[in-house]
């Protein structure tokens, strides 16, 4: 690592390139290569984790003598930590406080579970993410992803996407021209392939700091030489930030004087180092109305895990009468669809009728999520994106609701999720797709929120069901689509075709997506 002066921290600013510049580009040029790369974008996950930090929370990680070490020499640093204990806050915390002294040399990735492209929890999105940060900056682009970028543009007007192979030689040209710098990578137990992520770190040049925060302690030769923090250790610390934590987000419910110090000191006291399960229990206590017996009922019967705590919010869901139904369907599609819901798409979802396969968009109306879901459960964020609350919650409903009593009338699995999803979405076509001509199809998806999802990906979950349940009634379905249909299934293939370029004839039978589904299987152009 090459500093210009001071110790290895106060210097960070003056990382150097050692062996190359970065190449100038216009904005344009720069911005074509990052929508090529179409790297996961993690800067949503810092900013909401941001948004959501309580002014004066997580500081004692930046004083914590193990932090301090690990920032005086190129090191790794492992933070652990059960579920919900503020991991994501802290790390957050800590890219922010890197960024000061070192605002070009701090790459971050936070593995998600919950994002349903897998992007943000496989080992390729891993590699694009550092790939994205690493590979340009505010001069130009790094150039050995300039020289592969332009090696790709040459075979054709739709660059190839690289390979994971391509990423790992390119992040290496990177990183061994590279002084040094910060890779922060939040949540590890939430990605898919953490050896694979590990076994690449482990290659890294010496000159360069790494951070993990996970559920679990490290294993392997990495726990051998990593600085470790345990925040189940931390009680001190994480009880301090949760009572400041506390003091001010009650100030958003209508509790006041006695009451108020009750409901701080009763949360504080069964937390055990959890803001997650604080969080939960003061959006329940939002139900009381400020009505103090209300609240001091609800504290003497407050869950004692999350496990509790959702099980719960799933009562509290499916006991609505007029909506459980509609609950059901939504956490299906949130659990298993394969791009990321906004509310609009959520809307669009509302108005299809499974029960007697039609759309009823005359009388769509602005959606409260929160009607329907328990808030606790699901999350809009800042940008519309509609959302399972927190990693926590897809576990529960993947693993333990199943157990519940509840289950036995809303079951939820991933072969019953996909057969819903891939109905729901050929009744959307169907309908919004009928009495068109071709010349019309572009304004039709432009005009319906959900028509672009639906176009593409219900054949995927029709092609996961054959996977997975060769005796499910959805190609029933979808064979009367395709002869009963006949306007709206010519237009759809002319969608689908178009947009994965392919090249046959859609607007005769001959078609191999007619033949295809003839012979029971379904086309899957990814």
């Amino acid at each position: 690592m090459t500093l210009l002066s001071g110790n290895a921290f106060q210097g960070a600013s003056h990382f150097t390139i050692k062996h190359a510049t970065f190449t100038a580009v216009s904005n344009d040029e720069k911005e074509k290569i990052q929508k090529w790369l179409n790297a996961p974008d993690c800067t949503t996950n810092f900013q909401a984790a941001d948004d959501q930090r309580t002014k004066g929370t997580g500081q004692w990680i930046l004083n914590h003598p193990k932090y301090i070490q690990w920032k005086k020499s190129p090191n790794a640093l492992w933070i652990q930590g059960k579920a919900g204990s503020g991991k994501t806050i802290l790390s957050t915390t800590i890219i922010r406080d890197l960024k000061q002294a070192a605002p070009e040399n701090v790459w971050y990735h936070y593995f998600d579970s919950r994002d349903n492209t897998g992007q943000k929890s496989k080992y390729r999105g891993f590699l694009l993410s550092l790939l994205h940060w690493a590979g340009a900056n505010s001069t130009g682009i790094h150039p050995a992803l300039k020289t592969f970028f332009d090696k790709c543009s040459s075979q054709g007007l739709s660059a190839p996407s690289p390979t994971v192979e391509d990423l790992e030689m390119i992040l290496k040209q990177v990183f061994k021209t590279l002084g040094g710098g910060y890779v922060v990578l939040d949540a590890m137990d939430e990605g898919s392939e953490p050896l694979k992520v590990l076994e690449w770190l482990e290659n890294l040049p010496e000159q360069f700091y790494i951070l993990f925060t996970s559920r679990y302690s490290p294993e392997g030769s990495i726990a051998m030489r990593c600085l470790q923090i345990s925040l189940d250790s931390r009680t001190a610390e994480i009880d301090d930030d949760i009572g400041i934590y506390l003091d001010q987000e009650i100030k958003k419910y209508n509790i006041k004087g006695d009451l108020r110090d009750e409901v701080i000191s009763t949360l504080k006291e069964k937390a055990q180092g959890q803001f997650r399960w604080v969080d939960c229990q003061l959006r329940a206590l939002e139900d009381c109305g400020g009505i103090p017996g209300a609240v001091r009922d609800a504290l003497v019967d407050l869950p004692e895990d999350l496990e509790q705590t959702y099980n719960q919010a799933i009562d509290r869901t499916f006991r609505k009468k007029g909506t459980k139904q509609y609950a059901h369907h939504l956490l299906l599609w949130l659990l298993y669809s394969l791009e990321p819901l906004d509310v609009e798409m959520v809307e669009e979802i509302l108005t299809i009728d499974l029960k007697n396969n039609r759309v009823e968009k005359d009388n769509k109306i602005s959606v409260q999520i929160h009607a329907i879901i328990d808030s606790t459960l699901v999350a809009v964020a800042a940008n519309s994106n509609v959302q399972l609350a927190h990693a926590s919650v897809k576990e529960f409903l993947i693993v333990q609701y199943s157990l519940s009593h509840t289950a036995r009338v809303f079951p939820i699995n991933e072969v019953l999720a996909h057969e819903k999803i891939a109905q729901t979405c050929i009744i959307y076509v169907r309908q919004i797709m009928q009495f068109i001509d071709i010349n019309s199809i572009s304004s039709v998806l432009e005009k319906n929120p959900l028509s672009v999802y639906a176009v593409i990906f219900w054949t995927e979950h029709a092609r996961c069901i054959e996977e997975k349940d060769s005796k499910s009634q959805l190609h029933h379905i979808i064979v009367e689509f395709a002869t009963t249909g006949m306007q709206s299934f010519h237009n759809w293939t002319n969608a689908y075709a178009d947009f994965w370029d392919l090249e046959w004839d859609i607007w005769e039978d001959t078609s191999p997506i007619y033949y295809l589904i003839m012979e029971g299987r379904t086309p899957c152009c990814i």
